[in-house]
């Protein structure tokens, strides 16, 4: 159609609205919001190459987890040897272990497991830099709470992110 009698249309439109035909009222309103709606720019696309599939992920899960374990085991030996180490000490291998390796690691660049797969967790406001501490800490904490449920949102959002991503702001990116 063409813009002039558009323009009568949406000028005829302009006020009350009284039609007998529902199709027609569809066809009229379809038509003002296609005339009336501002130029909106379509959203830039997303290059999911980018953008680690669950995949990738899980095999950096499985790195980490054996790191952990070989952690675990290094303490373990270690406590055996130096048998007079008070318990508080031997807890405090343990928590330090399990709460503070994927958090700080993460903080601090990646992983064992991101580091050997070429993938980072990364500010979703700027994607060169890394997250920060309690980021880390946060997205840690949801991972733990909703285990692997956390990986439910990742083929419903463009960037691939995870619960525990969405809660913190963050986002897993290639390098």
């Amino acid at each position: 159609m063409a813009d002039s009698a558009r323009s009568q249309r949406l000028n005829a439109l302009n006020g009350q609205i009284t039609v007998r035909n529902p199709v027609y009222l569809v066809h009229e309103i379809t038509l003002l919001m296609e005339t009336s709606a501002p130029d909106l720019q379509p959203a830039p696309e997303v290059d999911l190459t980018r953008y680690p599939e669950l995949g990738k992920r899980y095999q950096s899960i499985v790195v980490d987890t054996f790191v952990l374990i070989a952690l675990m085991f290094a303490a373990g030996h270690l406590f055996e040897s130096w048998q007079t180490a008070p318990e508080s000490a031997r807890v405090v291998a343990f928590l330090f272990i399990w709460a503070g390796y994927e958090p700080i690691m993460t903080a601090l660049g990646g992983t064992l497991g991101q580091r050997m797969l070429r993938i980072r967790v990364r500010r979703t406001s700027d994607e060169t830099r890394p997250i920060h501490l309690g980021q880390s800490y946060l997205r840690y904490v949801v991972k733990l709470l909703l285990g692997w449920l956390i990986f439910l949102t990742m083929g419903a959002n463009t960037k691939r992110r995870g619960l525990h991503d969405l809660a913190a702001g963050s986002v897993m990116v290639r390098v």
